[in-house]
C-alpha cells in the first residue's frame, strides 16, 4: 500500500474516531511529559529521558499498548483471587486453577461441577466480581471450552457420558 493511501485511512481513522485518536495521541504524549503512566489499577509503567528519537518513538508504541495491557493482565489477576477466595465461601465446589493465560483461565473440576462452575462461579468470580477501577468496564464471557484433556477436543458423548450436563457437552442443536 503506498505510503499516501496509508496516511490517508490514518486521517480517516482519527476523523471517525475522535476519542480513540485522543487516547492514543496522549499515551504518546505521556512518554516524555509526565515520563509515564498508570493504568486504572494503579500500574506505572515509567519510560527513561532520552534524546533519541528511535528510542523515544519505540516508547511511543509501547505506551500504546501499556494501558490495555496492563489493565487486562490486572483485571485477570483480580479474578483469580476471587477463585481463590470463592473456593472459601463455597468449598463445596471442587476446582483447581491450572493456568491463566493473558484474558483466560483453565480450570479443573470434576465433571458433576461443570454447570456451576460455567453458571456461577466464573461468572462471579470474572465479571459480576471483577470489575475495572474507575472506568467500570467487566469482563465479559466467551465460549467455555470443556474437555478432559487440556488441548484436546473431547467428544460431546464422552463428556455427557461423564456426567457433564448437556448444555455445556457441545452438541450441536438443530434449528
Amino acid at each position: 500500500m503506498p505510503p499516501e493511501e496509508v496516511k490517508g485511512l490514518i486521517e480517516a481513522f482519527r476523523g471517525k474516531y475522535v476519542d480513540v485518536a485522543n487516547y492514543l495521541q496522549n499515551c504518546k504524549d505521556a512518554v516524555t511529559d509526565p515520563g509515564y503512566l498508570q493504568n486504572p489499577w494503579g500500574r506505572y509503567r515509567y519510560f527513561p529521558v532520552s534524546q533519541d528519537d528511535g528510542v523515544i518513538a519505540g516508547f511511543q508504541r509501547e505506551a500504546l499498548n501499556f494501558n490495555i495491557q496492563a489493565t487486562v493482565a490486572d483485571t485477570l489477576t483480580a479474578a483469580l483471587i476471587n477463585f481463590y477466595y470463592y473456593r472459601k465461601i463455597r468449598p463445596e465446589i471442587e476446582f483447581k486453577l491450572c493456568l491463566s493465560n493473558h484474558d483466560a483461565i483453565i480450570t479443573m473440576c470434576p465433571a458433576k461441577h461443570v454447570k456451576v462452575m460455567c453458571e456461577e462461579v466464573i461468572p462471579f468470580c470474572m465479571c459480576e466480581a471483577c470489575e475495572v477501577p474507575e472506568i467500570g468496564l467487566k469482563y465479559t464471557l466467551g465460549e467455555f471450552d470443556i474437555s478432559t484433556r487440556w488441548g484436546e477436543h473431547t467428544a460431546p458423548e464422552e463428556l455427557l457420558a461423564l456426567g457433564v450436563d448437556r448444555k455445556y457437552c457441545g452438541f450441536k442443536e438443530k434449528k
